[in-house]
């Protein structure tokens, strides 16, 4: 599938570089957060990748590096099918209320501007930096070819810059020796 596509991919992309962990979690959204939590602690995450309803999650998480693509923001509105619709709800009216300027320097969005299913560039760039954002031409599910040309650029800049944020963050030098990169996608 190509969730297994993007993880697939980036582990190939980034060869040595870090270790690609791509887990699945199903059912209610507070126990996939619990999970997804207990994950990143127990496997030492430096950088998430997360994508539509995964990229939900992943925003929820705080002092991690992240790359979030096309993120859904608002689930409820395309699960309304689910047991859990109202769960959901819930948590969209917190998304952005622990937004600080450690979680704008360590956030960042990939936005295809042929999304079929949804865009929430505007949201995301009123809440976190705009420069933060590369739009692409693909549509939601990226591409093997964005993946190689954008997404793995981006990541090797994130850990390529020289900052305090990164260096409190990862405590080594600037590129791991072993990156630990946690593929989040749709549940």
């Amino acid at each position: 599938n190509s969730e297994s596509e993007t993880a697939r991919v980036l582990a190939s992309e980034l060869g040595s570089y870090a270790t690609v962990y791509h887990p699945t979690f199903e059912g209610n959204p507070i126990d996939i957060e619990k999970q997804i939590n207990e994950y990143i602690m127990a496997h030492h995450i430096n950088l998430i990748v997360a994508s539509s309803l995964g990229g939900f999650f992943a925003l929820r998480l705080n002092s991690y590096f992240k790359i979030v693509i096309n993120p859904c923001v608002e689930p409820h509105k395309y699960l309304n099918q689910s047991p859990f619709v109202d769960k959901y709800k819930e948590m969209e009216k917190t998304l952005f209320s622990l937004v600080d300027c450690e979680e704008r320097a360590l956030t960042y969005g990939v936005f295809s501007r042929a999304d079929e299913l949804f865009s929430y560039y505007d949201v995301f760039c009123k809440y976190y930096m705009k420069q933060h954002t590369i739009q692409i031409n693909d549509r939601h599910r990226i591409s093997a070819r964005c993946i190689k040309n954008v997404l793995v650029p981006l990541i090797h800049q994130i850990f390529e810059v020289d900052s305090p944020i990164l260096k409190k963050q990862l405590e080594c030098t600037p590129f791991p020796a072993n990156l630990q990169v946690y593929i989040l996608t749709k549940m």
